[in-house]
């Protein structure tokens, strides 16, 4: 690639943008602000039914790249629909490269080969750890003490390319995935203002990946998402954080899902003989005071089907909850 045809003197760069959830809005908002930054096109997912009424609605990546004008494109399939790819970057001018976060597809090589294989992928992980598409939610479920950002050049295989920087963020005790979706948010913002220019101007070496303790972050089964009370306390508020607010955490109450939003190891001993799931205190400090396979756990948020959420107590007081109840019975279940 002759960067002559896509840099001046005062080293701007011209750069396609690939993603699509919320996540990648804000780095696509970032580089738009950055004056040796020229955003040249951005290519998102297509629209989705999203809401009650279930219209097609775009993605918060394409949304923005309407709203500030800039071209889109928004294939079914970049690699089906590769020609009409090629025309709509072509079109557009020469490109230094491309920036691609949180995308939702692969990326064939044809595509790589076409930006010259200059793709640099932000991802949200301390790479090799949590390869994939739910980096985030992966290392909250896990336990992990910290994470981070890479800026990683891409290649054929899923997130296994050298990587040119890694900033590492502390996970804080308690923390959910949507409050560590925000602060990488931030972090990623950063580390693109610091780095992105260097890495297009060649001056940042990318390292490879090492292999070693390469684990991958597969996307969030709604199978996952239901509680085993017969896990430990641990284990289950683990679940809750990392699946907080999206998808959500649930168990079964009154034949409905419930979902649990925030929840917290207790240091109440579990009493001789409770069961699994059952409700051992509906008020005071200990309200929400919920047996599990090892050890209690206290319920802080929790949200009814079509409601909104709602703290521990203001469920109880509008709620039939019994001291006893076994929270889990699906709709189906005898007894």
């Amino acid at each position: 690639m002759n960067d002559s045809n896509v840099r001046g003197d005062s080293n701007r760069f011209r750069v396609g943008f690939l993603g699509t959830p919320i996540f990648a809005d804000r780095i696509l908002h970032k580089l738009v602000t950055m004056p040796h930054i020229e955003v040249a096109w951005v290519i998102s997912q297509p629209d989705r039914p999203s809401g009650r009424g279930k219209r097609l609605s775009p993605p918060p990546v394409a949304k923005t790249a309407l709203d500030l004008g800039i071209p889109l494109l928004q294939p079914t399939s970049i690699k089906r629909e590769g020609e009409a790819v090629e025309t709509f970057i072509n079109k557009n001018g020469p490109v230094t490269g491309a920036v691609v976060v949180a995308y939702g597809g692969l990326l064939p090589p044809s595509f790589l080969h076409l930006l010259h294989d200059r793709c640099i992928n932000v991802h949200a992980s301390l790479l090799p750890r949590w390869r994939g598409a739910a980096p985030i939610h992966r290392a909250v479920l896990a336990g992990d003490s910290e994470t981070g950002i890479c800026l990683m050049k891409m290649e054929e295989g899923l997130d296994t390319g050298p990587v040119y920087s890694s900033s590492p963020l502390i996970i804080e005790p308690h923390e959910t995935t949507g409050a560590l979706h925000d602060r990488l948010c931030d972090l990623a913002c950063r580390v693109i203002e610091t780095d992105l220019g260097a890495i297009f101007s060649g001056d940042r070496e990318a390292c490879p990946q090492s292999e070693a303790g390469a684990t991958y972050a597969r996307k969030i089964a709604g199978s996952e998402c239901e509680i085993s009370w017969d896990e430990s306390a641990s284990a289950i508020e683990r679940k809750v954080l990392g699946m907080s607010p999206f998808p959500g955490s649930f168990t079964w109450f009154s034949g409905r899902r419930l979902r649990i939003l925030d929840a917290v190891t207790s240091d109440s001993p579990t009493p001789n003989g409770a069961t699994p799931g059952e409700v051992l205190v509906i008020d005071g400090a200990d309200a929400g005071l919920i047996a599990t396979g090892r050890g209690t756990i206290a319920l802080r948020t929790v949200q009814r089907e079509g409601r909104q959420p709602v703290s521990i107590s203001d469920f109880l007081r509008g709620r039939s909850l019994q001291r006893g109840e076994i929270l889990g019975k699906k709709p189906d279940s005898s007894g």
